[in-house]
């Protein structure tokens, strides 16, 4: 297995500076990481840093709170893009999940895929440690059927890193060939190895470089 195909890199710490972004994004080029996910902010220097390679280049919207409303991520979306972002990962509301209104997260979706270029890659973040199985399989489905084409367990700012469990729970109600990125507490190359077992079609975590080089 070439790790690296399966491997993206994330790092989503709102005090890191550009020295250390610019750090960051090299040491993922260099170790031929499938994709990074930066703050919106770092869109523009990550094509630029990341253009020569095959490193893909995703902005992380609205992470970790959601609560921007949906006008507001797809405005954000967008401007991504238009900054050199190759597609976006948008932060689902939790809020409208524990109330039970799914279709507001469709909705959510489908405003966002509009103002999006064709065939951009929509990605939407859930906080899988904060959710029942049955929240996670709702808000999944219903921002597939709103146009996503990605969904990413959680971040590291949830109660608990990713489980096994709810990426086999996500493989089986989206079907084999959507795709599912692992994120949130990956630490070594045993838990990769479990994650891709389970189902998921990536795992990220902002230790990429050390897993890679290793």
């Amino acid at each position: 297995m070439k790790l690296e195909r399966y491997v993206e890199a994330t790092y989503l710490y709102n005090d890191a500076g550009i020295a250390e972004m610019r750090n960051f994004l090299l040491e993922a080029a260099k170790y031929h990481a499938a994709a990074v996910t930066v703050p919106a902010f770092y869109s523009r220097m990550a094509r630029l840093l990341l253009k020569k390679g095959h490193t893909l280049n995703y902005a992380a919207i609205d992470v970790p709170l959601g609560l921007l409303t949906p006008p507001a991520k797809a405005f954000a979306a967008a401007d991504a893009i238009r900054n050199g972002a190759d597609g976006v990962e948008v932060m689902a509301n939790l809020v409208m999940i524990k109330e039970k209104d799914f279709e507001y997260l469709k909705r959510e979706a489908l405003l966002i895929r509009s103002r999006l270029p064709n065939m951009t890659d929509l990605r939407f973040v859930l906080e899988t440690s904060l959710l029942t199985p049955t929240e996670i399989a709702h808000a999944a489905l219903a921002l597939k059927e709103g146009g996503a084409n990605g969904i990413v367990t959680g971040t590291a700012y949830g109660k608990s890193g990713v489980k096994e469990s709810d990426v086999r729970l996500l493989r089986k109600i989206l079907g084999p060939n959507f795709f599912i990125k692992a994120s949130g507490g990956i630490r070594d190359l045993s838990q990769v190895r479990v994650l891709l077992s389970a189902g998921a079609s990536r795992v990220a975590t902002a230790r990429a470089a050390v897993l890679l080089e290793g």
